[in-house]
């Protein structure tokens, strides 16, 4: 684990400092180039050559006027030691579009210099016949022109520093949140007045009544934050807003473009690109199966992926803003149709066109309802986005930005194929209980080690379903895994399908990759209480079982167990796991809320046979009252943790219960671990 966070660490430092490390704005390089924009206008005695920097680097006159006017400009802003670096600049420019020129070496550089100091005349105003000798440009149109190139390729570094922000932003909520999981920290805070009423008011709630379940909204749908990931967001957006509208440098002579109102189309259209290539790293690490980054904050995959959507949105915005900038620009100066023509233009709108369509396809029904049809097309559309963006900016840099990104994706991918090699191909049994319910024991190796709650992504080898993966959380039984699947869409109802025509009964090779996820430090706490609706009982089960083990030893706690469940099938499913409870001095409360009815007049009946298993539970045929359950619980203890996974409007609800429960018990600690997750 620390060998990973180590190369996370350093791939993100090294990427972002490569990405920012090219300084436009040097005087040294921009001595260079506005001198050579001045003398590459003159007409000069020299006929050979077509390139922009021919005359200037192969006619002697012209050269050495471009040198005597970058010295000159270097001893005014610097010293004679930023004279010397621009050779290196000078070399750049004359070697980029001629093969067959060979670079200068600082003493042919100061020959060139001295040369032109002994024959330098005046600039003509309008010069009657072809320069054949070095000429000196006029101070005054020398220190403007310089600054006025200054203060536009400072705009670039500018951007770069600022896009190096937004990565460090988040770099800081994740720091923030890692102290937080430091065992003593919360204790701490929660004794501090007000905490508790921040974090009932403005942490644990849902922003509105549905977090957890998809919301629609005409054609869109999709998932609605947390209170938490809107405070987080709103700082980033705040930091964005700040990045993208702070610190530009008007030329009030107009030496660069011909008015300021093309000067802040250019300023803008450069800085909303440079900070969208900033957001690629931001993009994949928090779309990556990163346990790295869980086990460090406590934060749920499900809002990594809920930052991966929002910046992606915010960095389209910024790529359209660039586009639609640049455009303006072109048609204002008459340059459109040969921009057009240009590949950097036509790869930028291809790859603005392919965020476009990323963004709308993740607020349709196709990823809802066909998440891995929707998940492939989003790999291929956003690898097409990549290789756009990289041969939309191939000849001007920032590329750096793509190539740190790309690295952390194939590392990610490289300890995914690892994960899923270190547990190999095993053989699964399956059986169906019910009509819907799959349960499967995994045999797995000595050496994979989990904890409670933790979840796997599994394989299932058949030809027609061998390319998806799908998050199961699992029970570690020692020498297998137990996961209970509810069967759906896609792959998990051709198994299902399957098992039917087997008789119920079945096998399968699969492979699994993980595990993923935290465990929440619920030995922390004096009591702990699970609730569980639907199918969301194996991670509190998981915890039940390894705590109980210990509450022999630790007679100041306790665990609460209260299943809600329409049926018995999932009970049926883990009815062996379930009896272990007896013997823990767990309190188990079974809520049936279906229409069941007794039926204890058949000896083989199901109910009976689950009863007989989990005779220690007491069973109602209601409803829960949660809050009450809550309530009860945070009176009688010190500290409570309440753990919950269960169907989107029974987690919200416990959820905002919890948040209550923070706001009306400031001196009771109470803290709410959703185990739920859902992208």
């Amino acid at each position: 684990m620390i060998f990973k966070a180590l190369v996370l660490v350093l791939v993100l430092v090294i990427g972002q400092a490569q990405a920012t490390r090219l300084k436009h704005s040097e005087w040294e390089r921009v001595s260079v180039l506005s001198c050579a924009i001045h003398f590459s206008e003159l007409d000069w005695a020299f006929k050979d050559g077509d390139g922009f920097y021919d005359k200037l680097c192969d006619y002697e006159p012209a050269f050495g006027s471009w040198v005597s006017c970058i010295h000159e400009q270097l001893l005014e802003v610097a010293d004679e030691n930023a004279f010397k670096r621009s050779l290196a600049n000078i070399n750049e420019c004359c070697l980029y579009d001629a093969t067959e020129r060979r670079p200068r070496t600082l003493e042919q550089y100061y020959s060139s210099l001295h040369n032109a100091t002994h024959h330098m005349k005046q600039e003509p105003a309008q010069p009657e016949v072809l320069l054949s000798y070095p000429v000196k440009m006029q101070t005054v149109l020398r220190r403007r022109l310089n600054n006025a190139y200054h203060s536009y390729l400072r705009n670039f570094d500018d951007s770069g520093v600022y896009g190096g922000v937004l990565c460090w932003y988040f770099v800081a909520m994740m720091g923030l949140a890692a102290a937080l999981q430091i065992a003593w920290v919360k204790p701490w805070l929660f004794r501090l007045p007000g905490v508790s009423y921040f974090r009932g008011k403005y942490i644990l709630p849902t922003l509105t009544h549905n977090h957890a379940g998809y919301v629609q909204n005409g054609w869109a749908v999709g998932l609605v934050p947390t209170k938490l990931e809107t405070l987080m967001l709103s700082g980033y957006f705040l930091v964005h807003t700040f990045a993208l509208c702070y610190n530009y440098h008007i030329d009030p002579y107009n030496m660069v473009f011909p008015s300021r109102f093309l000067q802040w189309l250019r300023l803008v259209a450069d800085r909303s690109a440079i900070l969208s290539f900033a957001h690629f790293p931001l993009i994949v690490l928090f779309s990556t199966r990163n346990s790295i980054l869980e086990h460090w904050t406590g934060f749920k995959y499900t809002t990594f992926i809920v930052m991966h959507k929002w910046i992606g949105r915010c960095m389209v915005i910024d790529a359209i803003m660039h586009g639609v900038a640049y455009k303006v620009f072109a048609e204002i100066t008459d340059t459109i149709d040969s921009t057009n023509q240009q590949l950097y233009w036509k790869t930028g709108v291809l790859a603005l066109y392919i965020g476009g369509i990323i963004c709308l396809l993740s607020l349709g029904r196709l990823r809802q309802n066909h998440y891995e049809t929707f998940l492939y097309i989003h790999i291929a559309l956003a690898a097409l986005f990549f290789l756009f963006c990289w041969l939309h900016v191939k000849e001007f840099g920032w590329k750096s930005w793509i190539y740190v990104s790309v690295g952390l994706w194939v590392l990610e991918r490289f300890q995914r194929v690892r994960l899923i090699l270190r547990f190999g191909i095993a053989k699964a049994q399956l059986e169906l209980i019910g009509t819907d319910l799959i349960k499967m024991k995994v045999p797995k190796p000595h050496n994979w080690h989990s904890q409670p709650s933790q979840y796997v992504f599994i394989y299932f080898l058949r030809p027609t379903i061998c390319w998806q993966s799908h998050p199961f959380t699992f029970i570690d039984m020692g020498d297998e895994l137990l996961v209970v699947i509810r069967a759906k869409k896609g792959a998990t109802e051709f198994v299902r399908k399957e098992l039917v025509r087997q008789g119920g009964r079945t096998s399968v090779k699969v492979l699994i990759e993980g595990p993923y996820g935290l465990s929440a430090p619920l030995h922390r706490f004096n009591q702990s209480l699970f609730l569980c609706g639907g199918s969301g009982l194996p991670g509190p089960l998981a915890y039940a079982l390894k705590m109980g083990q210990s509450l022999a030893q630790e007679p100041n706690k306790s665990l609460h167990i209260v299943v809600v469940t329409r049926g018995l099938d999932i009970l049926q499913a883990y009815m062996d796991l379930l009896a272990r409870l007896k013997y823990l001095n767990v309190d188990l409360q079974i809520y049936l809320t279906g229409s069941h009815k007794p039926s204890y007049g058949s000896i083989d009946s199901t109910e009976k046979q689950v009863f007989d298993h989990i005779d220690f539970a007491t069973i109602h045929r209601r409803r829960p009252d949660v809050g009450s359950i809550i309530k009860s619980l945070v009176q009688d203890s010190p500290s409570l943790a309440i753990c919950c996974c269960g169907p989107p409007t029974f987690v919200d609800m416990t959820r905002n219960l919890a948040a209550d429960m923070a706001l009306n018990n400031p001196t009771n600690r109470a803290e709410y671990f959703e185990e739920y997750q859902t992208w």
